[in-house]
């Protein structure tokens, strides 16, 4: 890879002033006092959070203005707080089921009005910079939680065309401020890890490059200092679950080209924690680390940290499944194969798919599953049409699964409550299940040992049987 580092860098590294400053970990701990309560949830809608912002201006150091609609005619906010010569620019949730920062920016925006200042940030943080947050970008996205906004655009790839009504607001703001430093806000798939690990990358940054030859130039390499900074402190709370996401440059994105219009750039996408579905512990990861950066900007401390540290960040990787199921014996045209099967579940429908099959020993699975000795058929459907949930409940559903059944009809459906926790899947009257077990399938099927039936999967669950 080619490295451009202006002279200019360098005289800015030793002629910054640097102060002492309390650890990184402080702002960590602080989170709790500061915790905006009203939103405890992934999902939430902006008339959840815009009565939250409009408060915001009864203190007179913020400004708070609608400056934009989406698509839908949604208000888009900007709230800007601080007089200082530094601008950084921070906007959340560009895709609208990716809510942790907009939580995190609700709880900072709390440790700013409640004096959050002398607890911990340097008491010039507003002296030296002016902050510019947009907590939510797409709130059209956001009221259905989903990426896209309501033209379906993706807005983080629209830096170019600016086809959406909110990909032209990003940018008109971006180069109407002219921001030292941008904060790209976003939530990965629970499914990176953090390098070869096999445990999932919390947090994945990046300063994104900003042509093909992933060059290095000044505004990178600030970025990439600031991020060294950042990385060091979210081991003390997430050690082992920092990423480095890959830097090939993506042309149509605005971390891209926000780096290539002369804003240091800092991309953060929040991942999975151990037992976090909410992402609340997650939520207070961002608000420290954004805090720790903002005050490592106030007073240049980042330039203490080197590029290699930055590099030094294990490369995010997409190595996690929901389940993986290992080394079970199955047959097609009646030829026996052993294969590790990964299965996910999508979030939105709940429903459980193959992800993928063969060889799977470098990937991990949240739940793991041995199947050595064991043999993998798909389940049939029983081929008798019931009355009711009733006339069910008196067959020994066990002993349908032993006979190889996973499904059965009934002449009326019950309640999905009933539905979706009974050990058969239950099916309307003329409705059929494809079984196959094969890539984006949701396959019901029985596992044997033996000849005899010891486990069912069901949703991408493995059920064991009692003997």
């Amino acid at each position: 890879m080619k490295i451009v580092l202006f002279v200019s860098l360098l005289s800015t590294i030793l002629g910054a002033s640097i102060s002492a400053q309390p650890g990184p970990p402080d702002f960590f701990n602080l989170h709790r006092e500061y915790q905006e309560p009203s939103i405890t949830t992934k999902k939430f809608k902006l008339q959840d959070i815009e009565g939250l912002i409009l408060k915001l201006s009864e203190d007179p150091r913020f400004e708070v203005k609608p400056v934009g609609k989406s698509f839908l005619g949604k208000p888009i906010y900007l709230v800007r707080i601080g007089k200082g010569n530094k601008k950084v620019l921070l906007w959340s949730q560009m895709h609208g089921d990716e809510s942790t920062a907009t939580m995190a920016l609700l709880d900072i925006f709390n440790y700013l009005k409640r004096g959050g200042i002398e607890n911990g940030l340097t008491p010039n943080l507003l002296e030296e910079c002016s902050l510019y947050f947009i907590p939510m970008l797409n709130p059209d996205g956001a009221e259905l939680f989903v990426r896209r906004n309501a033209q379906q655009i993706d807005i983080n790839r629209d830096a170019l065309f600016l086809q959406s009504p909110e990909a032209r607001l990003l940018k008109s703001i971006r180069d109407s401020l002219q921001p030292d430093f941008g904060f790209n806000l976003h939530d990965q798939s629970k499914y990176y890890t953090a390098g070869d690990l096999k445990r999932p990358a919390s947090i994945s940054l990046l300063a994104p490059a900003y042509n093909v030859e992933k060059e290095i130039n000044a505004i990178r390499a600030r970025a990439m200092l600031l991020i060294a900074k950042m990385q060091l402190a979210l081991q003390s709370v997430i050690p082992n679950g920092v990423g480095r996401y890959d830097d090939e440059f993506e042309p149509r994105a605005f971390g891209d080209n926000i780096q290539k219009w002369g804003t240091s750039t800092i991309l953060i996408e929040t991942g999975a924690y151990d037992n976090d579905p909410e992402k609340q512990f997650l939520r207070k990861v961002n608000f420290g680390a954004i805090l720790m950066c903002l005050q490592a900007i106030a007073d240049n401390s980042y330039y203490q940290n080197n590029i290699s540290d930055y590099w030094s960040i294990p490369e995010n990787k997409n190595r996690l499944n929901d389940l993986v199921i290992r080394n079970v014996v199955l047959t097609l045209n009646n030829m026996e194969y052993r294969s590790d099967i990964s299965l996910n579940v999508a979030e939105t429908t709940g429903k459980a798919y193959i992800a993928d099959m063969g060889d799977l020993s470098v990937f991990k699975g949240y739940k793991e599953w041995d199947g050595t000795g064991k043999k993998m058929v798909a389940g049939k459907t029983y081929p008798v049409l019931l009355k009711n949930y009733k006339r069910l409940h008196k067959i020994n559903q066990v002993e349908l699964l032993r006979q190889g059944y996973t499904e059965v009809r009934l002449e009326e459906t019950p309640p999905t409550e009933i539905r979706e926790t009974n050990l058969l899947q239950i099916l309307g009257p003329h409705e059929n299940k494809n079984n196959a077990l094969m890539l984006g399938f949701n396959p019901n099927a029985l596992i044997y040992e033996n000849g005899v039936v010891v486990a069912c999967l069901m949703n991408g669950n493995v059920l064991p049987l009692k003997p």
